[in-house]
């Protein structure tokens, strides 16, 4: 029985994890006169995002290199005052994590603070998200 040239196609396709490369026994001219010669451009409605960095001097350290336990909790306890603020402004921070909580020991005064607000959005802690 006779395969038409569909179905060669289709089996050579399918045979990839074989080795078999489509068309392989064709010359380039061939498959040249096969495919379209103009490629049609659609415009796709897609929003552009904008990335933004700031860059700063690196200050303090992070909580994860924090080893005395009394300066983890101060750190964590102001962290705790920023994000009451924060959401008493009406803000989510939306990443709070020990890589974004930093510990400052600035000419004997010591603080933690909040930093990384990328994923920061205007809205209520009582919104519930997808996660």
């Amino acid at each position: 029985m006779a395969t038409t040239p569909a179905q060669s196609e289709v089996s050579e396709s399918a045979l990839f994890s074989m080795g078999h490369i489509p068309y392989a026994d064709r010359p380039p001219a061939e498959l040249a006169r096969r495919r379209p010669s103009a490629i049609e451009i659609r415009s796709v409605d897609i929003p552009c995002r904008v990335h933004t960095r700031t860059v700063f001097e690196d200050v303090g350290c992070p909580l994860m290199d924090v080893t005395r336990l009394n300066d983890s909790l101060a750190c964590m306890s102001s962290t705790a005052k920023i994000l009451y603020h924060l959401h008493k402004a009406g803000w989510v921070h939306g990443d709070v994590g020990v890589a974004t909580m930093r510990w400052i020991d600035k000419d004997g005064q010591e603080i933690g603070k909040l930093m990384d607000f990328e994923y920061a959005k205007a809205g209520y802690a009582s919104v519930l998200h997808g996660v």
